[in-house]
């Protein structure tokens, strides 16, 4: 295991934001990304074609370019902002537009790629949840993401605090978000997956740290085991998408899959808890299976008036 250097930042570096009605967050994120003392260029990429973003986005310092992506889709968002990723930059930044970076984020986490023989750097999401989070959800350590040492392989990752060097991009041929994936959830998953699959290294950084808020509309079981399965039901889209033995991860699981619900009733019974690793695992594994009977959960389908209906 590595640990991530802390040096001054050589390459230049484009931070992409795909938004979609979210103007309090954009702000604060763009906020927040002035605090720091390095300078990278940031596009915003506005998902909704009526440009509710434009007024934050154009007037904001930290901002370099603006575009609308009328075309609804989280994946056709990103893609857009893959379109200003040109050969001036040595990396591109994905941070989504509910979050907000520490001041020393943006070296952290650049100069770990930099310093490193890896392609992909992912870092941690700390989730603050509200006041008025129902009881078993803080108890239970929900939407606390694992954290691992820095230098730890991945298998994947998402694009919510993720840098990605140029280089290893277009060596794996300047691959596009999957479309396929927009309404469901999961393009970033699997954008990731095959530039790993495409010989790119994906490691983890434990001190780039960026934080999000957590709406009440997702402090709910409902919301949490869909979640859960919509990640085990991706896993298995992606491995059947690139043909890398969905089947036998389906097998593998299944053991697991049984000691975390032992470890679910246990904690019921025992320590009157609902844990959030074995709700999270049982669900996950059962997502696994559905995605393999070809079902799908559209989390980011949107409604008539133009909201997604999560």
């Amino acid at each position: 295991m590595q640990e991530s250097p802390s040096q001054p930042v050589r390459g230049q570096y484009l931070i992409s934001i795909a938004t979609y009605m979210r103007p309090d967050g954009l702000k604060r994120l763009l906020d927040s990304l002035t605090s720091g003392d390095e300078i990278a260029d940031v596009v915003v990429v506005d998902n909704d074609p009526d440009g509710s973003a434009r007024t934050i986005a154009e007037q904001h310092l930290a901002v370099t370019f603006y575009a609308i992506q009328p075309d609804a889709g989280i994946a056709q968002a990103r893609n857009r902002g893959l379109e200003y990723f040109t050969a001036e930059y040595d990396g591109i930044i994905f941070v989504d537009d509910d979050e907000w970076v520490e001041p020393d984020w943006f070296i952290a986490l650049v100069s770990y790629l930099e310093s490193s023989d890896s392609d992909v750097i992912q870092g941690p999401v700390i989730t603050c949840l509200p006041q008025d989070c129902p009881t078993w959800i803080r108890r239970g350590g929900f939407f606390q993401r694992e954290r691992v040492a820095s230098g730890t392989p991945l298998l994947s990752a998402a694009t919510n605090n993720t840098v990605l060097a140029r280089e290893a991009w277009v060596r794996a041929g300047e691959p596009r978000f999957d479309p396929s994936f927009s309404e469901t959830g999961g393009s970033d998953w699997d954008f990731f997956w095959g530039l790993r699959r495409s010989g790119a290294r994906i490691v983890y950084c434990n001190e780039a740290v960026v934080s999000e808020d957590v709406p009440a509309s997702r402090l709910s079981a409902k919301w949490l085991v869909r979640r859960s399965m919509r990640s085990g039901i991706v896993h298995s889209r992606v491995r059947l998408k690139y043909r890398d033995n969905p089947y036998r991860a389906l097998v593998r699981g299944m053991p697991r899959a049984g000691y975390y619900a032992l470890l679910f009733v246990r904690g019921l019974v025992f320590d009157r808890i609902i844990a959030a690793k074995p709700f999270t695992v049982v669900s996950f594994e059962i997502g696994k299976i559905l995605g393999l009977l070809g079902y799908r959960t559209y989390e980011y389908r949107r409604t008539n008036n133009g909201a997604p209906v999560a």
